[in-house]
């Protein structure tokens, strides 16, 4: 029986850097209740909780700003990186609150985000093709 968009969803989030390691690096304070809490955007000028954080999947999203995205695009719209490059930022974030980044096995046994060009094609076509695969189209 094929997965759930969902399930398929939370596996793809599951393979982001921690969430909440990453907000606090930028600053956050982030609530660790379940599901969707919300908290301030560190990303603008924020008087009030405008923004919301999901620790399951490892998502965070500002309705005042707009901002929403995953560990891995919040270091690469923060530093002007490339995915590349936020993998070995997220590493180095995680590695000072003692965590690990999550790694990605590819086709081949590969792992994935770890080696080849430096574009991270790759790596958005396999996510593309992931995500079909659990859609069913």
């Amino acid at each position: 029986m094929g997965r759930t968009l969902k399930e398929g969803v939370r596996q793809v989030n599951d393979e982001n850097p921690n969430i909440t390691a990453i907000l606090e690096h930028y600053g956050a304070t982030v609530p660790t209740r379940s599901g969707w809490a919300k908290m301030k955007c560190p990303f603008h000028n924020d008087s009030h909780a405008s923004a919301a954080v999901n620790l399951q999947d490892n998502l965070f999203k500002c309705h005042g700003c707009q901002y929403k995205g995953s560990g891995y695009k919040i270091i690469m719209d923060k530093e002007g990186v490339g995915f590349r490059e936020a993998i070995s930022i997220a590493e180095g974030i995680l590695n000072q609150s003692g965590q690990v980044l999550p790694r990605r096995i590819g086709r081949g046994g590969r792992v994935s985000g770890r080696s080849g060009n430096n574009n991270g094609a790759s790596d958005s076509r396999a996510l593309g093709r992931r995500l079909r695969a659990v859609n069913g189209s």
